[in-house]
């Protein structure tokens, strides 16, 4: 004897009885499924395959990151407040970045200097579904004009990027 299906996926495969109502069950159609749709009557209760709906990825947020410009002179900030900066003063200065994501995949961090190439010694945590990644630099580890760039990605093409200035001091 085969136990009674649990899902309505285990329902469709034709082997089970679907349960329908209060304990009646049903092999088949019965007289008022095929009054609906041969009348086609709207908002009969027709039970249909179930169709896998793709939902849009929603790309990762940018949450937080290193105000760069702590250790910088004042000349060294740019005044549009549109470039971030950093200036890096001594060695093992930590730069972080934090973000999120909305349909909650996992995210991945990827920190690379434009002329230096990939910073690998990247610290990733993660706190419910805040993911903070964090990468101490030293002042020999970066090119002064260089750009330092944090990526983050959740396996879809959709990256989001912080990106700072580096400006290097002796």
């Amino acid at each position: 004897m085969t136990s009674m299906p649990r899902t309505r996926a285990e329902a469709r495969d034709g082997r089970h009885k679907v349960v329908l109502g209060k304990g009646r069950q049903s092999t088949g159609l019965r007289g008022w499924h095929v009054a609906c749709i041969v009348l086609g009557c709207s908002g009969c209760p027709y039970w249909g395959p179930i169709t896998l709906i793709e939902v849009e990825n929603v790309p990762p947020r940018i949450l937080s990151h290193t105000d760069g410009s702590i250790h910088c002179a004042e000349e060294d900030v740019p005044e549009d407040g549109d470039t971030d900066v950093l200036c890096v003063a001594f060695d093992g200065q930590p730069v972080f970045v934090t973000a999120t994501d909305d349909d909650g995949d996992t995210l991945e961090f990827h920190w690379e200097g434009s002329a230096s190439g990939r910073i690998g010694n990247a610290e990733n945590t993660q706190d419910g579904d805040l993911y903070t990644s964090k990468v101490r630099v030293d002042r020999d580890t970066l090119v002064d004009g260089e750009s330092l760039e944090c990526w983050v990605s959740d396996g879809s093409p959709d990256i989001k990027r912080q990106i700072w200035t580096v400006v290097v001091y002796e």
